[in-house]
């Protein structure tokens, strides 16, 4: 498993994910476990800062929301492909 912060525009981690592939995106940077403490934080010269900073309330919300219209279209795909085997499942039978 890989853990990854995210960033946002500002460098500021808004959340902390583990995936079971690598990913390359620039807003990732690699982490050893998945430690909420690295929240709030920012990271400038590849470093954490000690502090914590309140990240833009807005973006973060834009960001949440355009994971959530993400996962929407993946399920609707996934979706789709289900009931077109299940179609061709009850067709085929008759």
């Amino acid at each position: 498993m890989y853990h990854y912060a995210e960033l946002n525009h500002e460098n500021i981690c808004i959340g902390v994910k583990t995936v079971k592939d690598v990913m390359t995106s620039t807003n990732l940077i690699p982490i050893d476990e998945a430690n909420p403490d690295f929240l709030f934080r920012k990271f400038e010269n590849g470093n954490w800062s000690l502090e914590k900073y309140l990240p833009d309330a807005a973006a973060i919300q834009l960001s949440e929301f355009e994971k959530l219209k993400q996962e929407n279209t993946e399920l609707k795909q996934r979706q789709e492909i289900m009931q077109m085997a299940l179609d061709e499942l009850l067709l085929g039978g008759m």
